[in-house]
């Protein structure tokens, strides 16, 4: 029980002795501080407003975070303004490239409307040199790309010097696709087998809404 004392009164002590050395520490800090910066030195009231130590002048302290605010507040501002600043010159840029596709529109359409007949053809390669066409012929390309009419031929190989035409088939959009009916006369004449010609139907590239 003594030595339970002894030993709780020893770390008393020593307890005693940290604090004491601790505020004589603190205070030879402070009276060194005191010293080598002088009390005018606003160090002391920024390191006061930043500890929330109350004072006299403590509406210094009260300045000091309005100015903050108030910088924090201007770089908000500037940076707001850059941002819309940097929107409006990307719809600027919006504007100017809207300009200029209407005028390129424009332009095509003063084009189709000279035009009474506008189409478009797709070739395909069969068997390496001898390709199957397909045509589509539009309403208005440049407005609405209705188109109405399309059809798909083949030129096999010259015989005897002649070129060859096979219609394979043609396509309307109420109708769809209406493959041409060949018959074997004409595959002798032409010297292909039905075979070559459903193959060379798998090349047609009709319009996607009949396709």
């Amino acid at each position: 029980m003594a030595t339970t004392g002894q030993f709780a009164a020893r770390i008393l002590t020593f307890g005693t002795i940290a604090v004491l050395t601790a505020g004589v520490a603190a205070m030879a800090a402070y009276s060194i501080a005191h010293k080598l910066v002088p009390t005018s030195d606003p160090l002391w009231e920024d390191l006061r407003c930043y500890l929330n130590v109350p004072l006299r002048q403590d509406e210094r302290c009260f300045q000091k975070r309005v100015v903050a605010l108030e910088e924090q507040w201007k770089g908000l501002v500037r940076k707001g303004q850059l941002e819309l600043a940097s929107l409006q010159q990307r719809e600027q840029e919006a504007a100017r490239n809207r300009d200029a596709l209407a005028k390129r529109l424009a332009a095509l359409q003063e084009i189709e409307d000279k035009v009474t007949d506008f189409s478009l053809f797709t070739k395909k390669s069969f068997r390496g040199v001898f390709d199957v066409h397909t045509g589509v012929s539009y309403k208005s390309f440049v407005r609405a790309q209705e188109w109405d009419r399309a059809w798909c031929y083949w030129n096999p190989p010259a015989r005897r010097q002649a070129t060859i035409h096979i219609d394979l088939g043609d396509a309307t959009p109420r109708l769809g696709v209406k493959w041409r009916a060949i018959s074997d006369a004409e595959l002798s004449e032409a010297g292909v087998s039905r075979a070559d010609i459903d193959q060379a139907k798998t090349l047609c590239v009709w319009p996607t809404s009949v396709s």
